[in-house]
């Protein structure tokens, strides 16, 4: 049985490889192989030879093909050992980061891609392993095969149904038209219509019980930017409609020289008042996560406005006191013998 078709890209690697694997190929032979017209195949090859430019030469004796040039290699496969790295780095990401299906998607990627580079690129997946990592903390892990789910009713829009579990408000079912994911810090946030609380609404992967991708379709609404609809977050809490919050912290010591040399927010504005302070301002929609922000600084960071903020730091280091003027309770529970 003949397939109808098969991806172009697809066919052409496939005369590439069996040209330098010595194996003389010819449509025929590719044809019946990959199951497909001898036409077609012919076809592939007058495209490799007349659009690619590939030196391409037919042995009478051996027929098949061959390159007269054996250093040629197929333009969609000309990448730098700077783009390998890029790509090496972006699976290490995804592997690390939230527990997503498609850093073995990438790795395999990566490995074909250096088979069909050959020698033009001398180094391998083991020295990149050797050369670089990447670390991540307090990752929120989910399952991979719910998340692949996920990202296929995002990218064609259809509808979902969630068995949802809220940090805030428990276990519910909701259905959404999911238009985004996002990765914040170290963890991934889908967004989109609640039809539940009738809005758009965050939410985590890895609090979804079940997953359910209907056949219904949606149009996200025109002019939706995630850019946009995270711009008044720190990270990913964001404030009511036309909530501003102007908010300024100084920052001393060893804490100044690290703030400034990174951007926390797209509004941020700072003010270097010396080697050793800094007045950081910018507009939240939020203060949950600016209020937790500025506590994990301890003495080297002050709230300076809004007075809301420094209320609720002031009363949040006061709650935190009280467990320290006393003795810890004793252990209501003995620990278990290894």
């Amino acid at each position: 049985m003949r397939h109808a078709t098969r991806p172009p890209l697809e066919r052409i690697a496939e005369l590439d490889r069996a040209i330098r694997a010595g194996q003389y190929p010819n449509a025929g032979s590719v044809a019946e192989r990959m199951e497909l017209s001898p036409r077609t195949i012919q076809r592939d090859i007058d495209f490799m030879r007349d659009r690619l430019g590939a030196p391409l030469a037919y042995d009478a004796r051996r027929r098949g093909y061959r390159y007269t040039d054996p250093t040629y290699r197929l333009p969609f496969w000309t990448l730098t050992e700077g783009e390998l790295v890029a790509i090496f780095l972006a699976e290490r990401v995804l592997r690390q980061w939230g527990g997503t299906p498609y850093g073995p998607d990438l790795e395999r990627a990566f490995r074909k891609m250096t088979a069909a580079l050959g020698e033009a690129v001398t180094i391998d997946l083991g020295e990149l392993g050797a050369a670089f990592s990447v670390r991540a903390t307090a990752e929120a892990p989910f399952d991979p095969a719910l998340f692949r789910n996920l990202t296929g009713a995002v990218l064609h829009r259809r509808r979902v149904v969630l068995d949802y579990d809220s940090a805030t408000s428990g276990r519910s079912q909701r259905a959404i038209d999911p238009y985004h994911l996002a990765q914040v810090d170290g963890s991934w946030y889908l967004v989109g219509h609640c039809h539940l609380r009738g809005e758009i609404r965050m939410f985590a992967p890895g609090r979804i019980r079940a997953l359910e991708v209907t056949e219904e379709t949606f149009a996200p609404p025109e002019g939706f930017r995630i850019e946009e609809y995270l711009a008044g977050s720190l990270a990913v809490l964001r404030g009511g409609p036309g909530e501003v919050y102007r908010v300024r912290l100084r920052f001393t010591g060893s804490a100044a020289r690290y703030v400034a040399e990174r951007v926390w927010h797209p509004s941020q504005v700072a003010e270097h008042r010396t080697d050793n302070e800094l007045v950081l301002a910018m507009e939240l929609g939020h203060l949950r996560e600016v209020e937790r922000w500025v506590l994990s600084w301890g003495p080297d960071c002050e709230a300076l406005e809004p007075p809301e903020l420094r209320e609720r730091i002031q009363a949040a280091l006061e709650r935190t006191l009280t467990n320290y003027r006393s003795p810890p309770g004793p252990r209501r529970h003995r620990r278990a013998r290894s």
